[in-house]
């Protein structure tokens, strides 16, 4: 089968004793299952806290245990700092992971089998490789009696792949003081941006990691109509729910939203080596639809990311209706996924949806069911010099790119607490951007040992830059 790009790769950290300690702490994490599917007896992540606070005994942390719902543990460990008035650091993994289709894997998604230097499995990139990462790097650096100037939090909370309300969500809302810190990394960096425009580098281009400064806002909402009921075999002039949700939906997929480029729009064109004729037509809202087309032919994935990062999208993904074959639809329900630029509300969103509808909008309601607005952190300052830094350090001459990720993360509950987030991490060189997505949610999710090492060395020195 195909590698995906997620190969042992070339060493990039040099051998510490403490890696084998790494792989088997994330493959602890794998086998404990905490499988989120959304409903609240699920996930059990108790596990997985049982079994980090285990590993991190003895280190002199003070270590909160938080459970807003039988089993749905939440793990605080805090390396107390000097002092209480000095800058902060949180590392944030989480522990819950998404189910499996078992029959489409090569490996056991839950054994964590280590085969030639790579940890498969459930978790292994979304992000039990992180969470195992930070723990690790919090026991070193206990161990080695780093007395840091602030405080130095590992927050590994639960429900992250459901919505965060049993986890960082509840905690932002109940025990801020517990969560809060001046900055932050977590998931959603790490991976190689290709080069992929017509520019063509006078030299070898350096190495590009993205690093997550933003994230989009989610908006998910209901799509609900109503009809007649009555006898299928006549159903002439009848008022029937299901098609009318049908016709809004194909109304919402043909809508083109309009352009939105975040502030580092014009950083990340550039790191993919487009030239400026390029840039140029990705960059002008009458021209970067068709411009993004035509990229899409060569490269699917990357110009999904393009899109996504650049645009208001709308995503249809459950429908129900009826309630037996032979009787017209008398109620009809779709759920869309939006997801908002830094920049647009709930309510442009509500605007656009009308204004794709036009007349079939007396026809559809629209139902909110949650709302988080897109977050935003510099790229700059000490936590952007820290990473790139360290980066550095750990895989030699790089460069960073911030980009604004598509999707949500945990984030989002705690950059309006003052916090600057990020996410970033450190992979080996095979890890591009479309291995890294392939692997998230996907089949056959899977590490090297050499991005957890990566990791690991990258959290402690970014601790050290910061906090010495």
């Amino acid at each position: 089968m195909a590698s995906h790009g997620v190969g042992p790769g070339p060493t990039t950290t040099s051998p510490r004793t403490s890696d084998s300690a790494l792989v088997e702490l994330l493959q602890r994490l794998i086998r404990n299952a905490c499988v989120n599917d959304g409903t609240p007896a699920s996930g059990q992540e108790i596990r997985n806290a049982d079994t980090l606070e285990e590993y991190l005994a003895g280190c002199g942390l003070d270590i909160e245990r938080h459970e807003p719902a039988p089993g749905r543990t939440t793990l605080v460990a805090r390396l107390r700092g000097k002092s209480d008035s000095a800058p902060s650091l949180c590392l944030m993994g989480h522990t819950d992971v998404v189910p499996v289709s078992e029959e489409r894997w090569t490996h056991d998604p839950f054994a964590a089998d280590l085969v030639d230097g790579v940890v498969w499995g459930r978790g292994a990139v979304d992000m039990l490789n992180q969470t195992a990462a930070q723990a690790v790097a919090l026991h070193r650096l206990a161990e080695d009696g780093f007395e840091p100037s602030g405080d130095l939090l590992f927050l590994a909370p639960a429900d992250e792949e459901a919505g965060g309300g049993l986890g960082v969500g509840w905690l932002a809302e109940h025990v801020p003081d517990s969560v809060t810190s001046t900055w932050l990394l977590t998931e959603g960096g790490g991976f190689h941006v290709p080069w992929l425009g017509s520019q063509t580098p006078s030299t070898a281009p350096v190495p590009r990691i993205c690093v997550a400064v933003a994230e989009k806002g989610p908006y998910w909402l209901e799509m609900h109509t109503s009809g007649t009921p009555g006898h299928a075999s006549i159903p002439f002039g009848a008022t029937n729910a299901l098609t009318d949700l049908a016709e809004a939906l194909v109304a919402v997929e043909n809508h083109a939203s309009k352009p939105r480029f975040p502030a580092d729009w014009a950083d990340l064109l550039a790191a993919f080596g487009f030239d400026d004729e390029e840039r140029r037509a990705l960059s002008d809202s009458t021209s970067a639809l068709r411009a993004l087309e035509v990229l899409g032919t060569k490269h699917p994935v990357e110009t999904a990311v393009l899109h996504a990062i650049s645009h208001t999208t709308f995503s249809a993904n459950v429908c129900r209706a009826g309630t037996k074959s032979n009787v017209i639809a008398a109620d009809a329900m779709a759920t869309l996924d939006v997801r908002m630029p830094p920049g647009v509300s709930s309510g442009d969103v509500r605007s656009e949806l009308e204004s794709a509808l036009g007349s079939l909008g007396d026809r559809v309601e629209l139902r909110d069911t949650n709302v988080w607005e897109a977050t935003v952190s510099p790229a700059h300052g000490p936590l952007w010099d820290a990473v790139a830094a360290a980066s550095r350090e750990v895989m030699g001459p790089v460069d960073l790119v911030a980009w604004t990720a598509p999707f949500a993360t945990d984030a989002r509950f705690l950059r309006p607490l003052g916090t600057t987030a990020y996410g970033a991490t450190l992979h080996d060189e095979t890890m591009s951007m479309a291995a890294w997505l392939s692997l998230f949610h996907g089949d056959d999710e899977r590490v090297s040992v050499v991005s957890l090492a990566n990791a690991a060395r990258f959290y402690e020195l970014v601790t050290r830059h910061l906090l010495s």
